[in-house]
């Protein structure tokens, strides 16, 4: 996963770079630049969008596959003993995802209902599913103040669960997220990708980082030679 600021990214472009992956707002050209023949691949959610430039003019029609992190997270969470465990969203619109990762691991799925009063202000007011006396992996698209979170893990605890694992594709942790998650007892670990570069001075040593690189590189050969990418993330073994 390379980034590449606008000047340098110009100065590969005059050498004739092939190509050339670039990190800019979703749906948005490099800043001062634009460009054709651009195939833009971000990792859902559109945080960031990955983009393979080929020629430097204009910015026509943009070709985009999305890419989803969960079988990155699944891979490692394959690893341990996953009896008496259930994967929960924190609220009901990341429902699908958590149940994305919950049919890789064969695990059953619990979502919470909530309520935002704020940015960094929200309300469970129940979970919808079955967590007394169970271990769960809180599945979120990113962590940034970890304030909702935190409600979330109040309101487990609650329930009656024993363990609780967080994952998540971006780990952002803003503001006051790091010392919010510190000082959290029964956090067994925090899973995110490396989408964001996490900083030696926000490190836990509860925190795992998977990188979604392989990810990349695959879906840039298949856009290359023109293959499928959804087959990535499919469940039956597909060909072309």
């Amino acid at each position: 996963m390379t980034v590449v600021d606008p000047d340098l990214f110009r100065a590969l472009l005059r050498r004739h770079a092939a190509a050339v992956v670039v990190v800019t707002a979703p749906g948005t050209p490099p800043a001062g630049f634009t460009a054709t023949s651009f195939t833009s691949v971000s990792l859902e959610p559109p945080l960031v969008s990955f983009c393979l430039a080929h020629t430097a003019s204009s910015w026509p029609a943009v070709s985009r596959a999305s890419l989803v992190a969960v079988h990155v997270l699944a891979d490692h969470f394959r690893t341990g003993d996953l009896r008496d465990w259930v994967v929960v969203s924190p609220d009901l619109g990341n429902a699908k995802m958590a149940t994305a990762l919950a049919r890789l691991l064969r695990l059953p799925v619990a979502a919470a209902s909530k309520r935002r009063l704020s940015d960094d202000t929200v309300v469970i007011d129940r979970i919808v599913g079955d967590v007394h006396d169970r271990n769960v992996i809180v599945l979120d698209d990113e962590i940034a103040t970890a304030g909702s979170i935190i409600e979330l893990l109040r309101k487990l605890r609650a329930e009656g669960v024993r363990e609780v694992s967080l994952a998540c594709t971006h780990g952002l942790y803003t503001g006051p997220a790091i010392e919010r998650l510190k000082q959290e007892p029964g956090i067994r670990e925090i899973v995110a990708t490396n989408t964001v570069p996490l900083p030696d001075h926000k490190r836990l040593p509860n925190m795992v980082t998977r990188s979604v690189a392989p990810l990349f590189a695959e879906a840039v050969r298949r856009i290359h030679l023109g293959e499928s990418v959804s087959s990535l993330f499919s469940d039956e073994e597909t060909y072309g």
